[in-house]
């Protein structure tokens, strides 16, 4: 199984356990932890739900894969978050701005001198959709 595939399974999986957590109340603040075990089918079952024909050893090796991404997550589940702020980038982000000054224009001979082809007082480019410049 391939790198590629074991991602686009785990993230399935992930979308369906949000899903099923978001969609469950819980009785606190905190999200339960996550059964970490998985059986043949429901990796198999989300295997069909992203279009994707697995082996049974691709099944196997998934389901390994996605029982250690799945314990990992229960891990962080316990992490007390209370009283931290959601980060949403993790450094401050500011808008540099500047005044805008009016400076001296670029000649037109001075601007066509830098391009690479000139075809009368244009820029020669490639037409795009089919035909010769």
């Amino acid at each position: 199984m391939t790198i590629t595939t074991t991602a686009r399974v785990a993230k399935e999986i992930s979308l369906f356990v949000a899903i099923v957590q978001y969609d469950t109340p819980s009785k606190s603040d905190t999200l339960p932890l996550m059964s970490t075990s998985l059986k043949t089918e429901e990796v198999k079952h989300v295997a069909k739900l992203s279009r994707l024909a697995l082996s049974d050893a691709e099944i196997e090796k998934a389901k390994e894969d996605l029982s250690t991404i799945f314990e990992h997550i229960s891990r962080l589940n316990t992490i007390d978050t209370n009283g931290v702020e959601p980060l949403d980038h993790p450094t401050e982000l500011q808008n540099r701005t500047r005044d805008d000054s009016i400076g001296e224009a670029l000649s037109q001979q001075q601007v066509l001198a830098n391009a690479p082809a000139v075809k009368d007082v244009y820029f020669a480019v490639p037409k795009v959709l089919g035909g010769d410049a």
